[in-house]
């Protein structure tokens, strides 16, 4: 048997996907994986 596994975490490719960070039902930050690693949450978010 043969088990393969891939990091996907930008080390292999560069991506432009965002988490957003949601306050009530509005978008107040669009984070990339960067920034997400390090953010950390207000109140209410």
């Amino acid at each position: 048997m043969r088990l393969i596994i891939f990091d996907l975490d930008e080390t292999l490719f560069r991506t432009k996907a965002k988490v957003l960070v949601i306050k009530g039902q509005t978008v107040i930050k669009r984070l990339n994986n960067q920034e997400y690693n390090k953010h950390k949450l207000g109140s209410g978010e």
